[in-house]
């Protein structure tokens, strides 16, 4: 029986729709018959599937086989074909052609002279000299990655050939000559059963017995395909349906680039008045611009059938208000109209338009006199309120037309995965009134278990950073399967920055990732410092020894495990090892085959993660990842013994796993649905909008390959390039929208700090609008276009007459703050420094031991000390936050503190061995001038030291301890002296312990310059060595010694119990309070300065040099609603008198004491 191909137009989806219904499920269908119906994608399977459940007609829509348009004539082949050919995928020609360029670069020298200079263009593009490839051909990872992306590249532009370039490859297989492109095309398809679809497509065919096959809505496709279609028509049904932006004959207009061509080509040729010329302008000029600049896939496509013998049937629809445009336009036998009672809208207005390709050109424009919004344009400041335009825009859709559901808009972007995160927090927040999903989501960007086995992958061509480790450990996937808890995670990260690790297993290590990318020379010095290695042992070192037993070692003992951490630090190191073996193969440059390189993913995917098998979609990620193994694995099917390097398997298997879509929130169907602007995709809906509409995003830019021998040879098929998609697919979304097409735009780059323009389409869109129409009046752009303010709380959005809607509360009530004239003062975590009295008793229970510590604390940071304390906030700044892969340039200030504190007591060079052991100094010529400033600094120490008669090898620690019931020395320059116990009325008694680092017979020293600050930071260290120094008064004298003072400052007080006592009430106070008695601020308490005050507080925020910085005082509260001055000295001044004021009387009593030393 002899069928026709039948194809069957519509510019409505659901009219198509009807036609696929009525002949898959009409009277004479039978039900044994198999029925293909082809698709582009996911996405337009799910649409048919709903229409057919939701389809009343319908009872129960069975017996139908979808499949997608890559699979679609590789199925064909197989059913109306003998198997003795082959057409092999994308990722099997890239892995052929890899391996075929290896070949013939390692059989070089024995190809003849005309076969080597065919083959040189090659060897120059991989930068490799002619002498050194042969059998021995030894490529770099650099070479590599450039093989197999051009490897790849050469795959699609091979495909390429295979569908519309038969005249060109046919002439090589016949033996013409086409460089070392047409020698290795004959090795791939001549050589092997590998076809390709053009030649496959010529092959006999044998009859199908109760098949029928349905190609719904493939706006494209290339003449080899076409032609196959219609020889298959002999031997099957095949019905094509084509959603037609056009119903008249259309597929000889031009673009206006095309028309500009052939009027200059021909001008030319017979001069600008022939006949023949104005003739020919004439025709030109019969054309819509939209449909012929948007069109050229569509009318290629047209233009194939046109030439076939294919029977064609058309239906058209239109709302019948478009007959307003001139109704003798519309009398087409086709074209059907839908009664409707609402004005012509824009938008249906240019769908009339290219419909019956509507030349508008010398018409007036024609006027809308309803206030129409069926189009707009709207430009954004950035991504974040771009969807947020959107969101608020599809709310006021929905509230003005109830007829409009969430399922009934599609969002459309050109890589929706750049926007996720965007709307995830605005559709997917509390508040929402809007459900969604999204689709097009890459396995890499969605799948946890994906990323994590990415990260792994990446890490073995890392430096072994710390933060690479780090990402890995923190994967949850990676936890569970090693049984790690998200608090090992964060202990195993402090772990890592107490032992200084930044990269490298070790020297060696380091030594070997240097020479291989960057240098011919290793590291600056030979040390293991900042290793993994150096970090470990430094751990292991500090569960068993202490720093000062440890000196004569190779490193410094860090005691940051302890023994009951001992399991988790061996889980850790066990696992550190395991990576370091396992991923050795891919470090080596170990070559395997494709099935080896398979089983050794497997293996690694097994050995180092683990599903949630709780989440079904964690399970159905990890399997979905296995399965790209198999690829992998059946990718090299046809060449099993070949060997690939691990750079191919890794750029295949992202590339397999980026084009594996998956869907976010995939069962919430009646939503609005997100997706990538993709080729051929026209889903129907009420509701188009179109994001990040911008210049040089879309459409994509074309550009040209030299690789491409297609480029200028006159007998090859149309090959549609990604310009040539993109525009059609705008037209589309043009054709596709039945009430309102939204589009936006960023208007602004971030990154480059200059304006961005709306796409090229856009402008076209617009221009062609501004022309021809106009609405109540006024120009298109006028009523169409918005531009949107930065912010989202704007009073432009919440005006009574505004066209930019916002339904947010939040919103409403931000700019209700922000533009009232009599506002609240701005929020701070603090608004002013008062206190309220609790019970000592209450606070610190009686027995109680207090470490010295703490107290320093409360001296030096009172306000941090009741965040830690107090509240439990631990605030890091931004450096603190970040971790470190690299060693630092410059001793740090807090390094450099803690070194000349070690210098109080120790000669310079122990200091310099000191800080190398801790791997605190830098390398190279960054070390040396670290060590020189040290030692300046620490000769400097000493000096000022002798001028107070001490010897810095004198100085000694003190220790106060519960545990010492009488005073002993345990070493040389260690002494251990009973706690100190505070005795209060009512049997009520508090210890104090702690250690005095540096105590010498002349006074305790401090470093400092002797100012009233620096005198208030030690007190409570002064107070409690003077319990010291009244148990041992002739060898201890009374006195505070700061090393950058000329006077100590002798002990003015008989017992220092009573002042004790006072600042112990005082730690007891910032328990529970806020207290402002920072060091420097107490001088102006005291003095009750109040302008002064106010002062330093402004200088918190100020950013000029030499001004007091305090991250946490800044923290709390606000520079535009700081505490008033004068109340804080009212509540303040005397509590601070009571304890500081002694002291200021007695040590700086005539002199100017805010900041200045003695």
């Amino acid at each position: 029986m002899v069928h026709d191909l039948d194809v069957f137009f519509s510019n409505r989806l659901s009219m198509l729709y009807q036609q696929l219904k009525h002949i898959l499920f009409g009277v004479s269908t039978t039900p044994f018959k198999r029925r293909l119906v082809v698709v582009y994608g996911p996405a337009m399977k799910a649409w048919l599937t709903l229409q057919m459940a939701q389809d009343p007609d319908l009872g129960v829509a069975a017996g139908i086989e979808f499949v997608y348009l890559n699979q679609a004539f590789d199925q064909l082949l197989r059913l109306f074909q003998s198997p003795n050919s082959y057409i092999p995928s994308s990722l099997e020609l890239s892995l052929a052609i890899e391996k075929e360029l290896v070949a013939s670069l390692k059989r070089f020298h024995y190809l003849t002279t005309a076969e080597q200079q065919d083959w040189l263009p090659l060897v120059y593009y991989l930068k490799l000299d002619p002498s050194q490839i042969g059998s021995s051909l030894k490529l770099t990872r650099k070479m590599e990655k450039r093989l197999v992306g051009l490897s790849q590249h050469l795959a699609r532009i091979f495909q390429d050939y295979g569908r519309y370039a038969y005249p060109l490859v046919s002439k090589w297989e016949k033996g013409e000559q086409g460089g070392w492109q047409g020698r290795l095309w004959k090795t791939l398809f001549c050589d092997t059963n590998w076809s390709y679809p053009s030649r496959s497509f010529q092959q006999p065919l044998h009859p199908c017995s109760n098949c029928e096959v349905h190609f719904f809505s493939i706006s494209f496709a290339s003449r080899s395909e076409f032609d196959f279609l219609c020889r298959l028509t002999p031997y099957t049904q095949i019905y094509y349906y084509l959603l037609s932006p056009c119903a008249v004959f259309w597929s000889d207009i031009r673009s206006d680039k095309e028309t500009a061509y052939l009027q200059s080509f021909w001008q030319q040729k017979l001069g600008t008045f022939s006949p023949h010329v104005l003739k020919l302008e004439e025709l030109l000029r019969d054309r819509n611009p939209l449909l012929a600049n948007f069109g050229r896939l569509g009318r290629e496509m047209a233009h194939q059938i046109e030439e076939s013998q294919a029977q064609t049937y058309a239906r058209y629809l239109l709302p019948d208000h478009v007959n307003v445009l001139g109704e003798e336009l519309f009398l087409h036998e086709d074209l059907q109209f839908d009664a409707t009672e609402k004005p012509l809208t824009l938008l249906h207005a240019i769908q009339a338009d290219m419909l019956v390709m509507r030349n508008p050109q010398g018409e007036p424009p024609f006027n809308l006199e309803q206030k129409d919004s069926s189009i707009q344009m709207h430009t954004a400041p950035t991504m974040r309120r771009e969807v947020q335009i959107l969101y608020h825009n599809l709310l006021s859709i929905i509230e003005k037309n109830s007829s409009i559901s969430p399922s009934d808009i599609i969002v459309m972007a050109p890589q929706i995965t750049e926007y996720v995160p965007y709307i995830q927090s605005i559709f997917g927040a509390v508040d929402s009134q809007l459900d969604f999903q999204i689709l097009d989501l890459g396995m890499q960007t969605q799948s946890e278990i994906v990323q994590g086995f990415l990260q792994l992958l990446n890490l073995s061509e890392s430096r072994w950073e710390v933060s690479q480790l780090l990402q890995l450990f923190e994967h949850r996937s990676f936890q569970r399967c090693h049984q790690l808890a998200q608090s090992d995670y964060y202990l195993i990260r402090e772990w890592i920055e107490q032992a200084g690790i930044r990269w490298g297993e070790d020297w060696l290590h380091r030594n070997e990732l240097l020479q291989r990318r960057h240098c011919q020379q290793g590291m600056v010095d030979e040390t293991a410092v900042g290793t993994w290695d150096f970090g470990l042992t430094r751990l292991l070192l500090g569960l068993v020894l202490k720093s000062p037993a440890a000196l004569s070692l190779d490193m410094l003992p860090c005691e940051g495990v302890d023994f009951s951490q001992t399991d988790l630090m061996g889980k850790w190191i066990r696992l550190l090892h395991s990576l370091r073996d396992d991923l050795s193969p891919l470090q080596d440059r170990t070559q395997m085959t494709m099935d080896d390189w398979s089983n050794y993913l497997l293996c690694l995917l097994d050995n180092y993660f683990k599903p949630d098998f709780e989440d079904s979609q964690s399970v159905e990620d990890y399997e979905e990842l296995k399965a790209q193994f198999e690829i992998l694995r059946s990718s090299a099917r046809s060449f099993k013994q070949s060997h690939f390097s691990f750079q191919s398997v890794k750029i295949h298997l992202n590339h397999l796993l980026q084009q594996r879509g998956i869907t976010y929130r995939e069962n919430h169907l009646q939503s609005i649905r997100f997706c990538s602007l993709m080729p051929l995709r026209s889903i129907p809906a009420k509701v188009i909008a179109l994001m990040g509409m911008q210049e040089g995003v879309f459409p994509r830019v074309s550009y040209h390959s030299s690789l491409n021998l297609m480029a200028g040879h006159d007998q090859v098929d149309y090959s549609p390039n990604p310009t040539d998609y993109d525009r059609y697919l705008f037209l589309e979304a043009l054709q596709s929208a039945s009430d309102c097409l939204l589009i936006s735009h960023q208007g602004y780059s971030q990154q480059e700090s200059k304006e961005l323009q709306p796409s090229l389409v856009i402008e076209e869109l617009f221009s062609y609008l501004n022309r021809h129409y106009t609405i109540q009046g006024k120009s298109i752009v006028e009523v169409c276009h918005f531009k949107h303010p930065f912010d989202s709380f704007d009073s432009r959005y919440f005006q009574a007459q505004t066209s930019l809607p916002n339904y947010s509360r939040t919103d409403y009530h931000s700019a209700k703050c922000y533009y009232q004239k009599d506002k609240h003062p701005p929020h701070s975590f603090l608004n002013e420094f008062t206190f309220v009295s609790h019970p000592q008793a209450d606070l610190i229970p009686s027995h109680s031991v207090i470490n010295l510590k703490a107290l320093n604390s409360v001296a030096r940071y009172p306000i941090k000390f009741y965040l830690n304390k107090g509240l439990e906030i631990y605030l890091q700044g931004e450096e603190d936050r970040k971790i470190k892969d690299e060693e630092e340039l410059l001793l740090s200030s807090l390094d450099r503190y803690q070194l000349k504190q070690v210098a109080l007591k120790e000669p310079f060079e122990r200091v310099v061995q000191i800080a190398e052991k801790e791997g605190k100094l830098p390398f190279g010529l960054f070390k040396t001038v670290a060590t020189k400033r040290l030692k300046e600094e620490t000769d400097d120490l000493h000096e000022r030291l002798h001028k107070h008669r001490i010897d810095p090898k004198t100085i000694f620690q003190v220790e106060f301890c519960t545990s010492c019931t009488e005073p002993c020395q345990i070493q040389e320059d260690q002494w251990l002296l009973p706690a100190v116990k505070l005795v209060y009325p009512d049997s009520y008694e508090l210890v104090i312990v702690g250690k005095l680092a540096h105590v010498s017979s002349q006074g305790l020293v401090v470093t400092g310059k002797g100012t009233l600050a620096d005198a208030w930071k030690a007190w409570p260290q002064f107070l409690l060595y003077d319990c010291a120094a009244r148990l041992y008064p002739e060898k201890l004298q009374r006195q505070l010694i700061f090393t950058h003072a000329t006077q100590p400052k002798k002990a003015f007080f008989e017992d220092s119990t009573p002042y004790l006592k006072q600042f112990v009430s005082y730690y007891a106070l910032c328990l529970k309070n806020f207290s402002p008695l920072i060091p420097d601020w107490i001088p102006l308490i005291i003095e009750g300065n109040a302008c002064g005050l106010q002062d330093k507080m402004r200088q918190l925020f100020s950013d000029s040099f030499g001004s007091y910085q305090s991250p946490d005082v800044r923290w709390i509260l606000n520079k535009d609603n700081l505490p008033n001055a004068e109340a804080l000295l009212q509540q303040w001044k005397e509590l601070t008198e009571l304890l500081a004021g002694d002291l200021m009387r007695f040590w700086y009593p005539s002199k100017q004491v805010s900041g200045v030393a003695e």
